[in-house]
């Protein structure tokens, strides 16, 4: 009776036994892979060029991660992330602006593990405008420091109401020269800049051509050096700057006096700034000095100081 309830026990065990030598002998099977976990993907422009960057997480070293980019206008290309910096990254040169579509795949099996579009695009960027006034030649440089990552297409500067094209100088700046003469201005200007795909950035712009500047110019157009113009315009500032824009001869007339004889115009200077009865010394002043010029006098003469009395009788308040 006890013998025969052991029967099964015995049984159970022998079945368990061979159960146990069954998987011994059959081989392991490979448990779940700890591959690549992507955690996201982006992409940056850069000059020309878009750098798309993979994170992620690795159980085992991963070098590379491989990419399928489509770009706004068609086409994949295939690109291998290299590891770099915390994170995987690939180049591609610009292949327009808009929606890229980036495909990151399983290094070992080539399934796709993270599928994401990315916009890509920019503004063109100013970063300064700058303005060098030239009065030997009259005219001002305006020069504009902009870059974009696709490229500048268009610069242009807006001035009166009409658009100029601007030059690209070997260095990359944009620069356009505005004529600007013997009077002086202030002139407002806009400049714009324009990618490829139509994206602009744009600045506002005052070119100041100052009265000296302008004067300086009128000085050189008639023979005169900078430096000769400038001393005059330093010493007699105030007598240019009432004259200038009503009577550029007569200015330009003792401009010619000053540099053949200067001590003779500070003499009559003297002289005109020193009679009472001249009311408005300095149209008077003009008119003694074109005088002296016209006639070659090397100093006060009777001739010039009856001219100088002729004006104050004559004339009263000259105007």
């Amino acid at each position: 009776m006890r013998r025969a309830a052991l029967i099964p026990a015995l049984a159970l065990l022998l079945a368990a036994l061979a159960l146990l030598a069954l998987r011994l002998t059959q081989p392991r099977l490979p448990g779940p892979r700890r591959g690549l976990e992507v955690l996201g993907v982006d992409a940056e422009l850069g000059s020309g060029v878009v750098v798309f960057r993979v994170y992620a997480r690795n159980a085992t070293p991963t070098p590379c991660i491989p990419l399928v980019v489509e770009a706004p206008a068609g086409g994949a290309q295939a690109l291998r992330a290299v590891y770099a910096g915390g994170c995987w990254a690939a180049r591609l040169g610009l292949r327009g602006e808009g929606a890229y579509r980036v495909s990151v795949l399983d290094p070992e099996t080539g399934s796709t593990l993270l599928a994401k579009i990315l916009e890509l695009r920019d503004r063109p960027v100013i970063y300064s405008v700058s303005v060098e006034e030239r009065a030997e030649l009259g005219l001002a440089t305006v020069t504009v420091n902009a870059s974009d990552s696709s490229g500048i297409a268009i610069a242009l500067i807006e001035l009166h109401a009409n658009n100029h094209s601007m030059a690209r100088l070997p260095s990359g700046f944009l620069a356009y020269n505005l004529s600007l003469g013997d009077s002086p201005e202030t002139l407002q200007a806009r400049v714009y800049v324009t990618d490829p795909f139509g994206n602009t950035a744009s600045a506002s712009i005052a070119v100041n051509w100052s009265l000296e500047d302008a004067f300086t110019f009128y000085g050189l157009e008639n023979g005169f050096s900078s430096s000769q113009t400038r001393q005059f315009f330093n010493q007699y500032k105030d007598l240019i700057e009432k004259s200038y824009p009503v009577n550029k001869l007569g200015v330009l007339a003792m401009l010619h006096l000053y540099v053949g004889n200067a001590t003779l115009l500070d003499a009559a200077k003297q002289k005109v700034y020193s009679d009472p009865s001249v009311a408005d010394k300095v149209i008077t002043l003009l008119q003694l000095s074109k005088v002296l010029y016209d006639l070659n006098e090397k100093s006060l003469t009777d001739t010039s100081l009856n001219y100088l009395k002729d004006l104050t009788v004559v004339e009263g308040n000259p105007v």
